[in-house]
C-alpha cells in the first residue's frame, strides 16, 4: 500500500552502492502485488518507477539505471 519508506531505503542504498563502483547493475524486484489487478500493478510500477528515477535525477544520478 505504501511504498515511500521503501522507495527511501531503495535511493539509500542504490545511491552507495553506486558511488562505491559506478559499474554495478540493479534490478527492483516489487513484491507483494499478487492480489492487484493487472491495471493497478502496471500503474504501480510506472509509480515506483517514476519516483526512483526521480529521486536519483535530485541526486544527481540519472547516469544510473534501475
Amino acid at each position: 500500500d505504501d511504498y515511500v519508506e521503501a522507495l527511501g531505503r531503495l535511493h539509500l542504498t542504490v545511491s552507495r552502492a553506486y558511488r562505491v563502483n559506478p559499474e554495478i547493475n540493479f534490478e527492483v524486484f516489487i513484491h507483494k502485488v499478487d492480489g492487484l489487478s493487472d491495471d493497478h500493478k502496471i500503474e504501480t510500477q510506472r509509480d515506483i518507477h517514476q519516483r526512483a528515477n526521480d529521486d536519483l535525477a535530485d541526486a544527481s544520478l540519472e547516469k544510473l539505471h534501475l
